[in-house]
């Protein structure tokens, strides 16, 4: 959050962004680029296992990079990579019929193609959008064999080492749909609220999560 206030400072501050556009006025985006820098928060899920244990995630946060060029003032193409982190706490069946529970983290990495259809030509807009990509799922849970690294520590000016367990990772198949609104406050700087619902596809879960999520981003249109 703090990153993002700093971002619109900057932005703001500079002779070129004085002037706020009227809230339907025309806009300007058409055959230009575009970058945001933006924040995320997901909603909580819960996953069933095959063999019977359940996943229990908290709501999560992330951040938001996107890129993308507007081919019409309604018609817009991109590129997004969005990251975030949620707490999870799984019940698990072990093989001698107890149950047991464990807390850990879940990292979701993803990059999406997208693409932006705005309802309206002018400054202030709603839009609808759909993405495609990849997601890369770091689910926490130390797999495989343990592995003793060392590295130099500067602060403290000697080696330390330790050992450490690879995570169970996947990439799995992804894509979205989503709606907003964008309002392009000056002629350089604009900001856009979207809701996201985003499937992911697995081979081992068909229940797999699907994330529902609220995004509010900056950004900076390309002279």
């Amino acid at each position: 959050m703090k990153s993002i206030i700093c971002i619109a400072f900057i932005l703001f501050s500079l002779p070129s962004f004085a002037q706020v556009n009227s809230l339907f006025g025309p806009s300007v985006r058409e055959g230009r680029s575009e970058i945001y820098f933006g924040f995320l928060s997901s909603s909580s899920f819960k996953l069933k296992g095959a063999s019977g244990g359940e996943l229990n995630a908290q709501n999560g946060f992330g951040g938001i990079i996107e890129g993308g060029y507007n081919l019409t003032k309604r018609l817009y193409f991109g590129m997004l990579f969005s990251m975030h982190n949620v707490n999870y706490r799984s019940n698990v069946t072990l093989d001698n019929s107890n149950e047991d529970s464990f807390i850990s983290d879940l990292l979701f990495s993803s990059v999406e193609f997208t693409s932006r259809f705005n309802l309206l030509p002018t400054t202030f807009t709603p839009y609808v959008e759909g993405s495609m990509g990849i997601t890369h799922i770091n689910s926490g849970v130390p797999s495989g064999q343990e592995v003793n690294r060392c590295w130099w520590d500067p602060y403290y000016d000697k080696q330390v080492c330790e050992t450490q367990y690879p995570n169970e990772t996947k990439v799995a198949f992804s894509y979205s749909v989503g709606a907003g609104i964008h309002y392009e406050i000056t002629s350089r700087a604009n900001i856009q609220l979207a809701a996201r619902y985003r499937f992911i596809q697995s081979a081992f879960n068909d229940n797999f999560p699907e994330l529902f999520s609220f995004g509010l981003s900056l950004g900076y249109i390309i002279p």
